[in-house]
């Protein structure tokens, strides 16, 4: 068995897990857990509830099953941290454009000049979903909004080059954007792994007999 974490962390992670007997065994060790296989890497089939699974002690995995599983994981202290203040400090050096980028899709305000040029949204500075642009010498402290999820509790965005590592984020950012999925889907490895991989998927099904061949892994071991 891959054991991949001796600690289980907060939020969003990559877990790669392989049962080498036919033995159920848990790869990780958390109650209430949630996973997604994301790859198979096994020529033994993962089938969710066959040969992996999740149940009060953890993620398991039996019958060979090898792959890539997306986990999530969140306690009281992760929870509360999200009433914390956002911050992200962005300047015009030499009175040019620069974008500095965040999760900027809850929105940002100006909290703070830094120097002596103004700073005009819309003129001079302005955010868009992946962050702060400054221009004409502003510089400032602008402060990022949090947003809510569907039921109403406020959402988490980590972002997934920090989950997972930039090399496998980058690759499945680039599969995203060649399935041209247009504007309003993100394909930005700085939201979060769930939501691009899921991207992905829906752009696969989309495509049908015509999508790439990347897409079939995406599907491995799934009806």
């Amino acid at each position: 068995m891959a054991w991949q974490e001796e600690r289980v962390p907060d939020g969003e992670y990559l877990a790669s897990c392989a049962a080498n007997t036919t033995q159920l065994a848990y790869c990780v060790e958390a109650p209430q857990v949630r996973a997604e296989l994301v790859r198979q890497v096994s020529d033994a089939p993962c089938r969710e509830g066959k040969s992996w699974g999740v149940d009060a002690q953890g993620l398991w995995l039996s019958r060979g099953c090898m792959g890539d599983f997306l986990l999530k994981h969140e306690t009281d202290d992760r929870r509360d941290a999200v009433n914390a203040r956002r911050l992200v400090e962005c300047k015009s050096a030499d009175r040019r454009r620069s974008f500095c980028a965040t999760d900027a899709r809850g929105g940002a305000t100006l909290a703070a000049v830094l120097g002596h040029s103004p700073c005009k949204q819309g003129e001079s500075w302005d955010w868009n979903e992946g962050g702060v642009w400054v221009d004409h010498g502003c510089s400032g402290i602008f402060e990022l909004a949090g947003i809510r999820d569907s039921s109403g509790a406020p959402a988490l965005f980590p972002r997934c080059y920090l989950s997972v590592g930039e090399p496998l984020a980058s690759e499945w950012e680039a599969e995203c954007y060649a399935l041209h999925l247009g504007k309003q889907v993100s394909c930005n490895a700085r939201s979060s792994c769930a939501e691009l991989t899921a991207n992905i998927r829906r752009g696969c099904r989309a495509k049908g007999d015509v999508a790439p061949k990347f897409c079939a892994k995406y599907f491995a071991g799934k009806d």
